[in-house]
């Protein structure tokens, strides 16, 4: 195991009864030492000072331990042996890539990324001796020929070992640039997830405010029922011969309208006794807040029961809506309550947490370098319901939205995201260019920030579908880098620029929500994208190299969303498939990609933690 002396063996075995992983080591196959408690080991050595000399005296002659402590005792050593220590007790900071057979001899191959420092360390056992040892700092952005020539030397210096071959040593690579790039990714997206997760907790712990209270009436509702049916248009008038005793009510709020309202009560009449309890629903669209304090909505007692055929409610004779002890607005929050007959419920107000989730994807067609796909991204995305009033299942400027999304790690192969002028081939150019000439699509696929508003200003609600159909307007911008070289006799000299593009879309979404705590939304856009403007005085040009310069994009997303732990929090999953299709080059840049949410409360149905 030690560097500088090949006479030991370490021999370790857990404890099944307590937990503890004994030490024993050996020279020449005859044990010296058994360190039975690993805090002991610890304690006797690693705390003392001149450590390693006496870890010397307890298994060396006077004279082999002059002539160790004169060689010396390498603190790779140490380390040697703390990974040993790690490895046995389930801990290594390791993570294994395969075992090597070479020269009759059996290696295991391990990878240990440094995040913070932009390096990675290997390690090498020797299985039957065991012994191992560690390579030098190796940069996360080596290429394979160094990554080759630096492993191969590591090998005949620390192992005298050159049976490697070259499938060897590129499935290593491979595997450690891969298991780096994903320790990276999974470090952004942790701070990420956990600075956002820390600012909504501190929102949601605030002291709640309330826009009103909703009282459920327990005396007699009325009963309205028709009248007279001229043209499929029916006239409601009241009867006195029967009432509506509610018991309780369960209500679902849902961006600013009661979506769900479920009323159990006896309808009674007043000259038989014909009684029957009843659910009253309404199944055909959702409540607006105004429905609680006006006469204008009506719901069916039951619409396919012989019993209560053609009986109505109002549900400004169930529900009474009243003014806070501060406040009074039809601002509600996303959640649900439970109302006896007679009592009452404060309805929360909405807090700035409830209009924006936060999420940060991975593009999975990003790990391959050759796509124009980043790695990872931040999406920040923001929902204002507008219009609180609907008529039936219509209704119109339904809601705003917003959004932002930005690359944050474009992997280790950066050059790769880049735009790459027509007029510079290859990415090269012998001068400096007077125009950039740009593919019109590359600004959609190459883009490191994409920000949109937008307004739904037509809203068709498909209860029984458990959808909403909306249509909407909007503008969005994109930015995106292009690159290029330019040929010098000494050194080829790199010029980066930032370009900008809009685009103004109609588009059409349908918002599925089959159940409270999953939601699909699939949207289709149509893009005429605008204004290349220019940079430094350098004009930007469409290429017209098959049909490049046409502005038309189709944008076709299936969103997919779902809690992971509805009790506890409002985080979940949040998947994303589809792409931009481009009219003129018939070309397609397809998105794959998941990512985890931090609040999804105006995605779902399920809001309040139980």
């Amino acid at each position: 195991m030690f560097e500088n002396s090949k006479l030991f063996l370490f021999k370790s075995k857990k404890n099944a009864e307590n937990g503890s992983v004994g030490i024993k080591l050996f020279k020449n196959e005859e044990e010296i030492i058994d360190v039975s408690d690993e805090a002991t080991f610890y304690e006797d050595f690693y705390e003392k000072e001149n450590a390693d000399d006496e870890l010397m005296k307890l298994f060396l002659t006077t004279e082999e331990h002059a002539a160790m402590i004169k060689a010396g005792f390498k603190v790779n050593d140490r380390v040697n042996l703390e990974d040993f220590l790690k490895k046995n007790k389930g801990e290594d900071d390791y993570d294994f890539i395969k075992n090597v057979v070479a020269t009759g001899k059996n290696y295991e191959v391990s990878v240990k990324p440094n995040i913070r420092k932009n390096f990675f360390n290997i390690r090498v056992c020797n299985t039957a001796i065991p012994t191992c040892s560690t390579t030098h700092k190796m940069e996360f952005k080596i290429e394979y020929a160094d990554f080759k020539s630096q492993f191969k030397g590591y090998l005949l210096t620390k192992h005298s070992e050159s049976g490697f071959t070259d499938y060897d040593y590129r499935l290593i690579y491979d595997y450690c640039k891969k298991f780096n790039e994903d320790a990276i990714t999974k470090e952004v997206s942790k701070k990420f997830n956990d600075s956002i997760s820390t600012l909504l907790k501190k929102i949601e712990n605030l002291e709640p405010q309330y826009s009103g209270i909703l009282k459920l009436n327990k005396e007699g509702v009325r009963i309205y029922k028709i009248t007279s049916r001229i043209f499929k248009n029916d006239s409601i008038g009241l009867d006195e011969d029967a009432v509506f005793v509610p018991n309780y009510a369960t209500v679902r709020f849902f961006n600013n309208k009661a979506k769900d309202i479920e009323v159990i009560g006896m309808l009674k009449h007043k000259e038989s006794k014909k009684n029957r309890e009843f659910v009253t629903r309404n199944i055909r669209h959702s409540i607006p807040l105004r429905g609680f304090i006006n006469s204008t909505q009506y719901v069916k007692i039951s619409p396919n029961d012989d019993d209560a055929d053609g009986y109505f409610l109002n549900y400004n004779d169930l529900f009474h809506y009243y003014p806070s002890e501060r406040t009074f607005n039809f601002s509600v929050r996303n959640n649900d309550y439970r109302i006896k007959a007679g009592d009452s419920v404060k309805v929360e107000q909405r807090r700035l947490a409830d209009y924006f989730t936060a999420v940060i994807f991975s593009d999975f067609l990003g790990l391959n370098s050759e796509n124009a796909n980043s790695l990872l991204l931040a999406e920040g995305r923001l929902k204002v319901p507008l219009w609180i009033s609907n008529v039936s299942i219509w209704s119109a400027f339904s809601a705003l939205r917003a959004d932002i999304n930005a690359t944050i790690y474009n992997g280790f192969d950066d050059s790769s995201r880049f735009m790459t002028p027509v007029n510079a081939p290859n990415g090269v150019s012998p001068n400096e260019l007077s125009t950039l000439e740009i593919n019109i699509f590359d600004y959609i696929k190459y883009n490191n920030i994409n920000a949109g508003i937008g307004l739904d200003f037509l809203n068709i609600e498909l209860k029984p579908l458990s959808t909403e159909w909306s249509f909407g307007y909007g503008v969005r911008y994109y930015r995106a880098g292009a690159r290029y070289m330019i040929q010098k006799a000494d050194a080829d000299e790199e010029r980066k620029y930032q370009l900008n593009a809009l685009t103004h879309e109609i588009s059409t979404n349908f918002e599925i929500r089959p159940e409270l705590n999953f939601g699909a939304d699939i949207n289709l856009g149509f893009n005429w994208l605008n204004a290349r403007g220019s940079l430094k005085n350098i004009p930007i040009v469409y290429s017209k190299n098959s049909n490049m310069d046409d502005k038309s994009v189709v944008r076709i997303q299936l969103n997919l969303y779902s809690k992971i732990d509805p009790r506890n929090s409002n985080d979940g999953i949040y998947a994303r498939l589809g792409g931009f299709y481009h009219l003129g080059s018939k070309d397609f840049y397809p998105q794959i990609m998941v990512g985890y949410a931090t609040n999804l409360s105006s995605f779902v149905n399920k809001f309040k933690k139980d």
